[in-house]
């Protein structure tokens, strides 16, 4: 009896990325890693904003009271509008600290919620923000570096936020909806193309691999011994 099949359906994905991490472990598992990661890390420098922040606010405040107290004569009119306003500085500069901790934060929930739930969406918009605030702070490192130390310091620090980078966009490709649309037998919630975007993929349908019953072959009842037995 010959197997049959046929094919139903040729797929043809987008090119893909690299892998980054070279097959020792899963897109998403390195995904939700980096997110796991930016959480902890923004956790730990929020409490150190808030402590920043309120000491910052608590001592422009102060400052700004002592001067605008000071006598001075004429001058007192002057001395409590600069007073007043190293008072606002000093806390609008301390609440910003802590806002952008909070968006990191917030940052890395989402991502880690894109990563476990597959959500293209979220993670595209982790990193287009993430992308911003590395850029600005490359930016501000470069013109921050006063010696070898900190320059060497710096380029780590570039090397860890591009790959992390990659990690995350090379998930969003994976789970990019225009690549997995491109799959016939696609069903939500699986992987997909299981990481082999760049190749065609063929679907096969066998008519013995469906239930039964079976299409029956025209056979000889005997077997070609005929009726002389």
């Amino acid at each position: 009896m010959q197997r049959a099949s046929g094919v139903i359906g040729t797929v043809k994905t987008k090119a893909t990325t690299t892998d980054p991490c070279c097959g020792c472990c899963s897109l998403q598992s390195a995904t939700k890693a980096v997110a796991i990661i930016n959480i902890v890390l923004s956790v730990i420098y929020l409490l150190i904003a808030i402590i920043i922040g309120l000491f910052v606010a608590t001592v422009g405040v102060t400052a700004g009271v002592e001067i605008a107290e000071s006598p001075g004569g004429n001058e007192a009119a002057s001395n409590k509008a600069t007073g007043g306003a190293i008072a606002v500085i000093a806390t609008i500069f301390a609440i910003i600290i802590i806002v952008v901790f909070v968006a990191t934060l917030a940052l890395g929930i989402l991502l880690y919620l894109g990563a476990k739930r597959k959500d293209h969406t979220k993670c595209k918009i982790w990193f287009i923000i993430h992308l911003v605030f590395s850029v600005i702070f490359i930016i501000d490192g470069i013109s921050g570096v006063t010696s070898f130390a900190g320059f060497i310091k710096l380029i780590l620090t570039v090397l860890i936020i591009i790959y992390q980078l990659w990690i995350v966009y090379a998930f969003m490709h994976e789970i990019d909806p225009d690549n997995l649309a491109r799959l016939d037998e696609y069903q939500p919630g699986t992987d997909g193309f299981n990481g082999i975007p760049n190749q065609e993929i063929q679907f096969t349908k066998n008519p013995y691999e469906q239930p039964p019953p079976y299409p029956q072959q025209n056979q000889p009842d005997n077997y070609g011994w005929g009726d002389n037995q």
